[in-house]
């Protein structure tokens, strides 16, 4: 009997995954902080992310989850390496991120059109699966078929330091599609919906994001946070938030920035986190919050 058991044992050796390998999910964890801790390189997040295909979105993993890892960095980067071809490994950002993120313009962007109503009923609180009625401009007609982006224009923006204006926080709500056109108006389906869609909210035609690549390497520069999508005064992963550099600073998609606190004139810089830049404007950028080692707040240093 013993030498049975003893044999069944052996048999479950080669599929069985060893306690040292599991990692069951904290509160406040993100897989950028697990590398950071067990592998002492947080860029090994896509790695880990590619071992652990339950897991759907990468920026969004809950207290209670359990994880799988690799005893040492080697390890871990060839056991990813043989899930997916090393082309699929370049880590990027979610399209849905991407989409919803938002941006902060010097001025009101112009609108095509805006939504009038549903077409049920005269509900103001609107969301994906419904049907609406659309206003367009006069000089467009949209086609059966066409995709719009519905968004939001926040009031003025100012400047946490200069308290300056800077402009205009666009807010994408979501994504609606032209089913039937009529004289004057059109009838649309709300197709996709990021956030609580209202009677009022603009259109204009939607395009598609372009994947974006993580990036270490950026141009020496100094901005701040200016403001958060999220509209509270503690930032935190996975918020997005808007800084005062742009384009005209060599900011690109991808490019993974510092943040930092000054506490006291006489104090060194104190590091609060990291964000990469997912939009940028000659003087802005759209960023995602990719760790937070304390809360940031409006006018934290960026580098």
């Amino acid at each position: 009997m013993k030498r049975s058991i003893i044999i069944f044992i052996t048999c479950l050796l080669p599929f069985a995954v060893y306690a040292d390998e599991l990692y069951k999910v904290k509160k406040g964890d993100t897989l950028w902080e697990i590398c950071d801790k067990y592998y002492h390189d947080p860029f090994l997040w896509p790695k880990l992310w590619q071992l652990n295909p339950q897991v759907t979105n990468p920026h969004w993993i809950y207290p209670g989850d359990v994880l799988r890892l690799k005893e040492t960095k080697e390890g871990l980067i060839k056991a990813a390496t043989k899930k997916k071809p090393t082309k699929k490994l370049v880590p990027k950002i979610p399209g849905r991120v991407i989409e919803a993120a938002g941006y902060l313009l010097p001025q009101k962007e112009p609108h095509s059109g805006e939504i009038l109503r549903a077409v049920v009923d005269n509900r103001t609180i609107l969301g994906k699966g419904d049907h609406i009625y659309v206003s367009f401009k006069r000089d467009i007609r949209p086609e059966v078929g066409s995709e719009w982006t519905i968004f939001r224009i926040s009031g003025p923006v100012f400047h946490p330091i200069t308290h300056e204006r800077v402009g205009y926080i666009h807010t994408i709500l979501g994504m609606a599609k032209i089913i039937k056109v009529y004289a004057k108006i059109a009838e649309a389906k709300i197709i996709k919906s990021y956030e609580v869609i209202y009677q009022g909210d603009y259109l204009k035609p939607y395009q598609r994001p372009k994947p974006i690549y993580f990036d270490k390497a950026h141009p020496p520069f100094q901005a701040c946070i200016v403001a958060a999508k999220s509209g509270g005064e503690e930032i935190g992963w996975p918020d997005i938030v808007y800084i005062d550099a742009g384009k005209r600073q060599g900011l690109k998609p991808g490019q993974i920035l510092s943040v930092f606190r000054q506490e006291g004139k006489d104090l060194p810089l104190l590091p609060v986190g990291k964000i990469a830049v997912i939009l940028t404007t000659p003087t802005t950028s759209t960023a995602l919050v990719l760790k937070s080692n304390y809360a940031f707040h409006a006018g934290d240093l960026v580098r």
